[in-house]
């Protein structure tokens, strides 16, 4: 199985400490100038462009809302670091609040966000978080300056970004949970640290922690290791080197110790601390469908005032399933027609070698059209070349095109060594899909890496939880998204 393969491959690179240093593609803003896809030359890159200057209306393409439900809390939240040194985080909330984050509508099809920043304020970073869907094709994403929408705007929706997270509810967060090859970034509020540590004075040394693991089960049971170094990625000032606190000027790391030493709280009222997962992460690894079994545990202590502290703890996630094949969406046109089903099959290359002979089988659901498959985009080792398809009796067979690509090891950036095919298929108008006794998924998915095979362990289905107005259990049903254009060309490719 492949998922175990990749488990091999983990230890055997546990004896060096820092996971491979690629960029981390989802810093969408970054010192001022907006994302264009990833650098030609090397796709584990950004390619950075679209400057930000005087910019308080800009858009973002190429990012899809979640289109999972509520119940499995995907979304698209965004960290953003304006240039007086303020931010905003849509992942910090009422915590009563359920939601998909700050990207959410009913329309699926929509990829581009038009954003309008408060009282004028203009970015220095922005970083989008979709870990729990999985990440948006980099070479697709962009964020660049643009003046107000103009209605009708079809294409695009529209939001104004609050201004009120400058001041959060905690003296110390982050921007996201913790997930292997992810930069996290901590978030410190000088003034509510002082008061969670009951400091009285006018000035304040704290230290920052990072270094424990805990299961979530037993939290008396925890690993100390170095599992986070700090990931120089801010622009202190001109023509100086990156350094990993912005501002630089608040502290100074430690890399004997790995700790953080901030000693200068009257330089900035927010300080933020970017970090980057070491290889000592790897084995603690989330649960059945991706579960987290593990939480990080970051701290602030001081001896300025003994026996206070902060802690902050994040749940240890995996990005997503390497090998997948997931129901993204359905759709019919009018209420009596047939329904189409989107699917999604991606794969990692995480097999000790390149390899360009990949190709993928799966057997569709018996209620479905047994000759009837659309392919709707190739993409693999960065090209969207079309690659071959068949289908018959239910069984489909994809042959990728002749496209290199290389082994994952474990860098920020799986375009080179990953690639996905997305497909829909029929299902008749009589059919009850709604029901989740009916069995829709595609099964028996297989992915053949130089003919040898291996089979995709998990499938995800689309449900969501329909209130019923009783104040009873809501009902557990798929979605259908009546719409305009829902149709399908059963000719394979």
């Amino acid at each position: 199985m492949k998922t175990k393969l990749s488990f091999l491959l983990f230890n055997l690179i546990l004896n060096s400490c820092l996971i491979a240093q690629g960029d981390d593609l989802q810093w969408l803003i970054m010192k001022g100038i907006g994302k264009d896809g990833v650098d030609p030359a090397n796709t584990s890159k950004n390619k950075y462009s679209n400057s930000f200057s005087g910019v308080t209306e800009f858009n973002l393409e190429g990012v899809t809302h979640p289109n999972i439900p509520l119940y499995n809390k995907n979304k698209n939240d965004v960290f953003i670091i304006y240039s007086d040194n303020t931010f905003f985080s849509s992942r910090i909330k009422d915590p009563n609040v359920v939601d998909n984050g700050f990207f959410y509508s009913s329309d699926l099809s929509i990829n581009k966000h038009h954003l309008s920043t408060p009282n004028g304020k203009t970015m220095q970073y922005l970083y989008l978080t979709n870990i729990y869907e999985g990440d948006d094709p980099p070479h697709r994403v962009k964020a660049y300056g643009a003046g107000a929408l103009q209605d009708p705007h079809p294409g695009f929706d529209d939001f104004n970004i609050p201004p009120g997270s400058a001041t959060p509810a905690q003296a110390l967060s982050a921007n996201h949970d913790v997930v292997r090859n992810k930069d996290i970034t901590l978030i410190l509020d000088n003034q509510k640290i002082k008061e969670a540590l009951d400091y009285q004075g006018t000035d304040l040394e704290y230290e920052v922690r990072f270094n424990k693991v805990y299961e979530k089960a037993n939290h008396a049971n925890f690993s100390e290791e170095v599992f986070f170094t700090p990931r120089e990625i801010f622009s202190p000032s001109s023509g100086q080197a990156d350094v990993a606190i912005y501002p630089s000027s608040c502290g100074s790391y430690n890399s004997n110790t790995n700790v953080i030493t901030i000693d200068n709280v009257q330089a900035s009222d927010f300080v933020y601390i970017n970090l980057r997962p070491t290889t000592l992460l790897i084995p603690f690894y989330p649960g059945i469908n991706g579960v987290p079994v593990y939480e990080a545990e970051f701290s602030i202590s001081s001896q300025d005032s003994p026996g206070f502290n902060v802690l902050l703890n994040e749940d240890i996630r995996s990005a997503h399933d390497p090998n997948q094949l997931r129901i993204d969406s359905i759709c019919q046109l009018n209420p009596s027609s047939d329904f189409i089903v989107f699917c999604h099959l991606e794969f990692e290359n995480t097999s000790p070698q390149a390899t360009n002979d990949i190709k993928a089988s799966f057997k569709l659901p018996g209620v479905a059209d047994q000759n009837c498959l659309e392919i709707i985009e190739w993409f693999i080792g960065g090209s969207t070349e079309a690659g071959t398809c068949d289908v018959t009796n239910g069984n489909a067979k994809l042959v990728f095109p002749k496209i290199n690509i290389q082994k994952c090891n474990q860098t920020a950036d799986k375009t080179p060594c990953s690639g996905y095919v997305n497909f829909k298929f029929k299902i008749n108008a009589s059919v009850n899909v709604k029901s989740l006794g009916t069995k829709i998924l595609p099964t028996t998915a297989n992915v053949f890496f130089d003919g040898q095979r291996f089979r995709v362990t998990r499938l995800d289905d689309l449900l969501d939880y329909i209130d019923t107005g009783s104040g009873l259990n809501p009902i557990p049903q798929r979605p259908i998204h009546i719409k305009r254009g829902c149709s399908i060309h059963c000719t394979c490719q």
